[in-house]
């Protein structure tokens, strides 16, 4: 039942990652076109007009990226069930830092 439910989380994580990239690419070609717009309306002010332009095609496509990033997180997160972080395991909502055993070598 939990892997089921773990398959289920990876794909709603990577709609959501194609979510979020196929809206910033839509994202950055409205802003685009209207600065075209706003170019040809007003030809004088095409650099205040790129630069805004570009201002805001890199913070969508920041946007963007960042969707991906946590959708590839979840994504590559360890399975239930599969090996646990050795630096660190929770128990009873309290994260305790496990300590390396050494054996006595004799």
């Amino acid at each position: 039942m939990e892997s089921g439910m773990f398959a289920i989380a990876h794909a709603v994580a990577v709609l959501g990652a194609c979510v979020g990239i196929a809206g910033g690419g839509i994202g950055i070609g409205i802003v685009g076109a209207h600065a075209l717009d706003a170019i040809a309306r007003q030809p004088e002010e095409r650099k205040a007009i790129r630069t805004n332009m570009l201002l805001m095609a890199a913070l969508i496509e920041g946007l963007s990226f960042f969707g991906a990033v946590i959708a590839l997180i979840v994504v590559f997160q360890s399975a239930p069930g599969g090996k646990e972080d050795k630096a660190a395991v929770a128990k009873d909502g309290v994260v305790a830092v496990q300590q390396a055993q050494v054996g006595d070598a004799k």
